[in-house]
């Protein structure tokens, strides 16, 4: 069997938002070139720095479901760790850089690979010297996202809006390209919202 390539963390996570919401591709694109672009300023040497600089810029929220969708986290810079991480690993990927999604069982980084170094860009208090690093691609963060999305969920619509995130996330697990996502990719990353008895 032939291995396929996957996608850019942005590219797959946009879609996924688009699947539940209208979004707009040229919109969001020149929201992350303006993003990336003091990257360009500095030597290469310093753009790990530039982009920590810049995702210092975002405001955490691990529970509201807009923190899940990738276009309202560039466009208000606001949103859930994994997804800050996402829009850092495309900012860094824009600034030629090999940045990508990491996480450990209780926190995300975005993270740059330079030769045999790793910078990692935390957000927050992280819970200690990371172990069981791992890095994610785009299938994998859809994959969380939606298993996030489908706890989150509330008002009318929120039963129609649970099965469709279900639906495309156990599609999504039988079509990616990648390995499994195993349940460590959830442990105890997506605290339950108060009153959640989703399971």
């Amino acid at each position: 069997m032939q291995q396929t390539t996957c996608p850019g963390v942005a590219d797959v996570l946009l879609v996924m938002t688009g699947a539940f919401q209208r979004v707009d591709p040229d919109a969001i694109d020149a929201s992350l070139d303006e993003l990336a672009r003091p990257l360009f300023e500095v030597p290469a040497t310093v753009r790990p720095e530039r982009l920590a600089a810049r995702l210092a810029e975002f405001t955490l929220d691990e529970h509201a479901v807009a923190g899940l969708w990738f276009d309202e986290v560039v466009r208000w810079r606001h949103g859930h760790p994994m997804l800050v991480a996402a829009v850092g690993a495309e900012i860094g990927r824009r600034a030629g850089l090999d940045a990508g999604v990491f996480s450990t069982p209780s926190d995300w980084y975005a993270g740059v690979v330079d030769g045999d170094h790793l910078w990692l860009i935390d957000f927050g208090e992280p819970s200690g010297a990371p172990q069981e690093l791992r890095r994610h691609c785009g299938h994998e963060l859809a994959f969380a996202a939606l298993s996030g999305l489908a706890a989150r969920f509330t008002g009318t619509d929120a039963e129609r809006l649970r099965r469709r995130a279900a639906r495309l996330r156990d599609r999504l697990a039988l079509a990616s390209p990648c390995a499994d996502p195993g349940p460590d990719l959830l442990a105890a990353l997506w605290p339950a919202p108060p009153g959640s008895s989703f399971e």
